[in-house]
């Protein structure tokens, strides 16, 4: 039997894991809507009937690469959305909240184990 310490930490393993998988399954649609159909044409079937914004290509199908690098688009996401889980104390404000941009009293600052599973997963 599981002590309320292990039980708790197991919870908090699987929120992690969870979310580890969903940061790279956008990761991966990301890649693939600015640009992986550009440089390889018909590879992506949910983007082959419609057209891809080619972010991350430089408009030359016969190059390789791009002005952008792949991971771009991800990486400017998950940045985004790790600075909206920033709290109160690293942004030095005068209350210590767990997320710094809702209410002290807004039901999603009680949840901890999401905020550290939404960090690890777009990290």
């Amino acid at each position: 039997t599981l002590t309320r310490a292990q039980h708790g930490a197991l919870i908090a393993a699987c929120y992690m894991s969870i979310a580890a998988m969903l940061g790279a399954f956008f990761r991966i649609i990301l890649a693939q809507l600015f640009g992986e159909e550009c440089k390889r044409p018909g590879t992506v079937g949910w983007l082959s009937a419609a057209s891809p914004l080619c972010v991350t290509v430089d408009g030359v199908i016969s190059e390789v690469g791009g002005i952008v690098f792949a991971d771009f688009p991800a990486n400017m996401l998950g940045s985004f959305i790790m600075g909206l889980m920033l709290a109160g104390d690293r942004l030095d404000l005068p209350l210590d909240v767990p997320i710094a941009w809702l209410g002290p009293t807004h039901f999603f600052q009680r949840w901890d184990v999401i905020h550290l599973a939404i960090r690890t997963g777009f990290c």
